[in-house]
């Protein structure tokens, strides 16, 4: 009866279990189908979520069907699913390949180990189809973690242990305890199943591990970026300087680490501008403390001499400190190749506030500001659902930009405010949470 309503409310027509991954892939220990011999999982249950992946064919041929309550048009639905031992789940995805992971613990009931559980999907012929499931040490940092590659997924995780004193040495080579973590960056390399009526392992539906690389940053160091492109990936991680790394992914059974660039601070997002260029946001940095959004631009064109081209810092004062949404969202981040512009929505508090967008000149060894849209509310204390996250739109050579309560269309040449729209003009008291 259970078995019924549950698949009853994941949707699945006729009771068919055969979209769905299999149940026991999701198990640990040792697999004899003893329960006493499995490994206890996260809040004590194997299964700790379920996560359902609905595709709508929008190419497919609508059908129509008319019953009693008149006529409707159809899309064609498919829906799969899978078990997961995390409550949240995040989401990558390739011109074929769907990737569901989650960041979960296995434990030996002495100690804990953090594990990031992975699920694939097969995209085609408009349907979500499971294919394999696997697991790498550590946690992810955000999708950009993940690559799809020929027959191969890269990720690139950070292994954490316990909190712990650790001796620290600064720039004046004075030596010192320091409360943090120690850490091991790395990227493993999965290999997918082959699945093929000839290969007999049709029903293999494991990632299995065939390369990896890690020791990547100084103790205590975590990955804040990654971004690969074709057979290399860009690493950055961070504790007290910013070391960007280049790998080597070429040979997938032995990536190698073949550049290294240390400089301070370090970047959150980073953004091919080409094969020779990455432009990357970040916060520069003194003694391991951010002080200041910065915008930096690394020329990769020789993999193993990376090299800071240009960098421009909004602000590095101990009077005030500026931060950018595009340093986690990668939707807020916009760079024009033609014009040769980057809008970012930034925030500056202290002395000198604002609250808006920065428009930056960018070429491959220079970064300057060209002009700031600032976005104001009429009601500073006003606060309410009705809040935009920090987008741009560029048609036409007029950027729309939104941000909080306010919408501002500019003319990227000449600057000039064409339109604006306030969404809290006309407010009164009693439309608004009110903070004194």
């Amino acid at each position: 009866i259970f078995a019924r309503k549950l698949l009853k409310e994941m949707a699945m027509n006729d009771l068919d279990c055969s979209n769905m991954a299999r149940i026991s892939m999701m198990e640990t220990g040792s697999h004899t189908g003893d329960a006493d011999e499995l490994d206890s999982s996260y809040s004590d249950g194997i299964l700790n979520g379920y996560a359902q992946v609905t595709t709508l064919d929008m190419q497919h041929e609508v059908s129509v069907t008319s019953d009693i309550n008149g006529t409707e048009n159809n899309l064609s639905v498919h829906a799969s699913g899978i078990f997961l031992r995390t409550y949240s789940v995040e989401v990558y995805a390739s011109q074929s390949t769907l990737v569901l992971f989650g960041t979960g613990y296995r434990w030996d009931f002495t100690s804990s180990s953090q594990t990031t559980y992975l699920c694939t999907f097969r995209l085609q012929d408009g349907t979500a189809t499971p294919t394999a499931v696997g697991a790498v040490p550590g946690d992810l940092l955000d999708q950009f973690s993940i690559d799809h590659k020929g027959d191969y997924l890269r990720v690139a995780s950070t292994e954490s242990s316990t909190w712990g004193y650790f001796n620290h040495t600064d720039g004046d080579g004075n030596i010192f305890q320091r409360w943090r973590q120690e850490t091991n960056n790395r990227i493993t390399v999965l290999r997918f199943p082959d699945q093929s009526a000839e290969s007999g392992e049709k029903n293999n539906t494991v990632l299995e591990e065939v390369g990896y690389i890690d020791g990547l940053g100084e103790p205590g160091e975590r990955i804040f970026a990654v971004r690969y492109v074709g057979n290399l990936a860009y690493v950055v991680t961070f504790l007290q300087t910013d070391p960007f790394y280049t790998i080597d992914m070429s040979d997938a059974q032995n990536p190698k680490m073949v550049g290294e660039l240390k400089i301070s601070g370090f970047s959150n997002y980073l953004h091919p501008v080409d094969n020779e260029s990455i432009l990357a946001v970040g916060q520069e940095a003194r003694d391991g403390r951010a002080v200041g959004l910065q915008v930096s631009m690394f020329n990769v064109s020789d993999p193993r001499n990376a090299s800071l081209q240009a960098r421009y810092t909004v602000e590095e004062d101990d009077d005030n400190w500026s931060s950018s949404e595009a340093q986690f969202e990668h939707k807020a981040f916009r760079y024009l190749a033609r014009q040769q512009m980057l809008i970012l929505p930034a925030r500056i508090s202290g002395e000198d506030t604002f609250d808006g967008f920065l428009i930056f000149d960018v070429n491959k060894t220079h970064i300057e500001p060209n002009f700031n849209i600032t976005h104001t509310r009429s009601y500073q204390g006003c606060n309410y659902n009705a809040y935009l996250q920090a987008r741009s739109i560029v048609i036409n050579e007029q950027v729309t930009t939104f941000k909080g309560h306010t919408i501002k269309n500019h003319n990227l040449t000449t600057r000039d405010l064409i339109w604006d729209a306030d969404l809290d003009k006309n407010l009164t008291k009693e439309d608004c949470v009110w903070y004194l």
